[in-house]
């Protein structure tokens, strides 16, 4: 039954948590991003590619391409995503590092996967080496705790927001250089407030 079949391989996908490694990973599509400048010129839709792994178990992720190194040499765009892409990925060929799940998959999209070092080696460290929490929730958060995450998005008008595992998303506010900070770049920020939320919506 090719529909139940589907449905245990969606179940089976949703059984992968952020935080999982996943390993051996083969291109099987990429799609290259369009330079496509935002209001406040700094903001743009990365490309991305497809990487089935067939272990723990068999299935298909999403690869930004802003989730390909730590920093970048100069400011980054497409063009630079692009580039570095172009260099590392192959449509048919492995990918050579191990990746972590960001954001488990939904009905709707597959499990976004990063091959960021930082995120990487601080998710690989037992709780007493790693030099950071990779939080997935708030309630994993408490004032003071240091945080590795990557900048995913810049507004002019409030700083840069960071995002975590799991969609979980922190804020380096304007006054405190946030809109200094370079677009995708990893970094390890400390929490030195809170907001409520719920757990459906971190």
């Amino acid at each position: 039954d090719l529909s139940s079949g589907n449905r245990q391989s969606s179940e089976e996908s949703e059984s992968i948590v952020p935080g999982t490694i996943l390993k051996s990973g083969r291109v099987v599509k990429m799609v290259f991003g369009e330079e496509s400048i935002g209001d406040d010129g700094i903001n743009f839709d990365p490309g991305f590619a497809v990487v089935h792994y067939s272990k723990p178990i068999s299935l298909e992720c999403h690869l930004s391409f802003n989730q390909l190194a730590d920093k970048y040499d100069e400011d980054c765009s497409n063009k630079i995503l692009n580039a570095l892409a172009s260099k590392l990925l192959k449509v048919g060929k492995k990918v050579k590092s191990e990746a972590v799940v960001l954001e488990s998959a939904s009905e709707v999209k597959p499990p976004s996967i990063s091959l960021k070092p930082m995120i990487l080696s601080s998710i690989s460290a037992s709780s007493d080496d790693s030099p950071a929490l990779i939080p997935s929730s708030a309630e994993s958060l408490f004032v003071g705790a240091v945080c590795a995450g990557y900048v995913a998005r810049i507004d002019s008008r409030f700083g840069a927001f960071v995002r975590f595992m799991n969609g979980l998303t922190g804020l380096i506010p304007k006054l405190r250089k946030g809109c200094e900070m370079p677009l995708f770049e990893t970094l390890f920020c400390k929490v030195i407030a809170l907001d409520a939320v719920d757990s459906e919506n971190p």
